[in-house]
């Protein structure tokens, strides 16, 4: 009986954990402040970020995100979990800074209404080293 409770609790923090991510590595949400609020009014119109970014023998680049936002107080784009460039506009393209290696990176772009509110996306793509 202890093992089939640690299974069904093992089971159901897995699940938790998981979030749905489409097979294009794009995955959109909005999150509330806090449990008691109401989803987030700001809407994330635009995102774009390449699928691949060229690095040659450098240690570090750039990657261009393009980038659209309503109904929002402040944005805000990470990078592999770092702060990116400062968003003050509620559109236009930024070049965020990466570390050049074979894995893949993510980019999160957050818009927060005024009350708080976040909604946010999520893209992936990859630094391409040497001559490939």
């Amino acid at each position: 009986m202890k093992r089939a409770s640690i299974a069904a609790v093992s089971l159901l923090l897995l699940a938790a954990c998981s979030g749905s991510r489409s097979a294009t590595g794009n995955n959109a949400s909005t999150v509330p402040a806090s449990a008691a609020s109401v989803a987030s009014t700001a809407t994330i119109t635009s995102f774009v970020v390449p699928a691949s970014v060229q690095c040659g023998s450098a240690t570090s680049t750039v990657v261009p995100v393009g980038y659209a936002v309503s109904g929002s107080a402040r944005r805000e784009l990470d990078v592999d979990g770092l702060a990116g460039p400062a968003l003050t506009k509620s559109s236009g393209l930024v070049r965020a800074p990466v570390h050049c290696d074979d894995l893949e990176h993510t980019v999160v772009l957050v818009a927060v209404d005024a009350r708080g509110a976040r909604t946010t996306r999520t893209k992936t793509f990859a630094t391409v080293t040497g001559s490939r």
